[in-house]
């Protein structure tokens, strides 16, 4: 027994050692590791130069876009002179109308001189007509009333000589009722005859002034907007290219090409079938954009435009032509108009394909080892390369998704620190 409690307590303290040994053991290795990582980073962190360019990272919003020459242009629709004559404009340039205004009218200064006295004298013979036939069925109508007035005299004349026996007072009341009666009937007949006589001339005379009035409007014919929108009298001979089958007469780098193109101005003669105004939609303009560009190809859905010449915003816009033939421009619809572009058609425009938010560093700042990114990152004095997953970029910045917070310094130069740093192209 003890023997075997002896045995006992050496067994502890033996245990007891191998314990204490472990812990020693797991604090070496794990100062050996801190130690190997130090020297690692003291290896690989660089003393940061004076020539080094810094900048912080910081929230950006990038984005995925290309600039093109493009052809810009509203849903317009041109109207033209019916008839040759003089045009005359009704409403000033830029005004908005509905559907039914007037808008311009064109003169044949010549029919006119003719058609309009023609139309007066027949005018003022239909009145005078009208005038006379009102004032003899007028005169005729109170002959008749008088007629009907003696008429119910006499009829109380008859009651009362008969009623005292007066036969001689009888017989000459009734023959007066009988003569009265006679020219009643009499000019009831002609009353009636001169109300349709009078109708069929006033008919024909009615006639005769709608023809007289038919070959005064064939010489001033009134032009009327058929749709809502903005009055213009500049034309540049480009009016319902985008939007028609002549899209391909744009030229391939969509640049301004010399169009002949007449404009009359207000008081002009033109001859019919002249281009006189439009009427420009404000509810949608059409961008047409290069069709060989590889960025426009990939184009679907929707998208934004800016115009950075007039106005910095981005304009949601979707892409419209899904059958279009091999290198015909791209058409993209935009729920708005802006006049400056629409007014100088040929524009710089920027497509945006995506928006994007994030830390964001100098493109410049990120080079690859490998298949790694990275960026240096100024930690005291000295710069330790960090790695990094990257996004996005725009040519300037590229966004960081992974790696660095906002507002960590990195060095934007990073080849002046040896080694190969090559530049990383930021993912589209």
């Amino acid at each position: 027994m003890p023997n075997k409690v002896a045995m006992t307590r050496r067994r502890r303290k033996l245990r007891k050692k191998a314990g204490g040994g472990g812990i020693i053991t797991s604090a070496l290795l794990i100062g050996a590791f801190l130690v190997f990582v130090s020297l690692y980073t003291a290896t690989r962190a660089t003393r940061v130069p004076e020539n080094a360019r810094i900048e912080v990272a910081s929230r950006r919003t990038i984005e995925v876009a290309g600039t093109f020459p493009v052809f810009a242009s509203a849903r317009e629709r041109v109207y033209v002179a019916p008839i040759s004559g003089r045009v005359e404009r009704i409403v000033p340039e830029g005004t908005v109308v509905r559907v039914g205004t007037p808008v311009a009218q064109v003169i044949n200064d010549e029919a006119a001189s003719r058609a309009e006295p023609e139309y007066a004298a027949a005018e003022r013979e239909l009145r005078s007509f009208g005038l006379s036939a009102m004032i003899n069925l007028e005169r005729a109508r109170d002959q008749l009333m008088s007629l009907k007035v003696e008429r119910k005299t006499l009829e109380a004349t008859i009651a009362d000589c008969e009623r005292r026996g007066d036969m001689a007072g009888l017989r000459a009341a009734r023959r007066s009722l009988q003569r009265v009666d006679e020219g009643i009937r009499e000019l009831s007949d002609v009353i009636a005859s001169q109300e349709k006589k009078a109708r069929a001339r006033a008919g024909e005379l009615a006639g005769q002034l709608e023809q007289k009035r038919e070959i005064l409007e064939l010489a001033t014919s009134v032009i009327t907007a058929d749709r809502p929108g903005l009055v213009s009298y500049r034309l540049d001979g480009y009016e319902g290219v985008i939007d028609g089958p002549d899209v391909h007469l744009l030229s391939s780098r969509l640049e301004p090409v010399s169009r002949e193109v007449a404009c009359p101005a207000d008081g002009q003669q033109v001859v019919a079938g002249s281009r006189i105004f439009k009427i420009i939609d404000t509810v949608e303009m059409l961008v047409a954009l290069p069709g060989d560009s590889e960025f426009v190809k990939g184009l679907r859905g929707r998208v934004w435009v800016r115009f950075p010449e007039f106005d910095p915003s981005r304009w949601p816009a979707r892409v419209t032509d899904g059958h279009r033939k091999p290198g015909e421009p791209v058409i993209l619809s935009i729920d708005a108009f802006i006049p400056g572009v629409h007014a100088r058609r040929f524009v710089k425009a920027e497509v945006i394909t995506g928006v994007f938010e994030g830390v964001a560093v100098p493109e410049e700042a990120v080079f690859r080892e490998g298949r790694d990114s990275y960026v240096y990152v100024i930690r005291s004095e000295d710069a330790v390369p960090v790695k990094v997953v990257i996004g996005p970029g725009d040519g300037k910045y590229v966004i960081v998704r992974r790696g660095i917070p906002e507002g960590t310094r990195v060095v934007c130069n990073p080849w002046i620190l040896g080694g190969q740093h090559g530049r990383y192209p930021a993912e589209r």
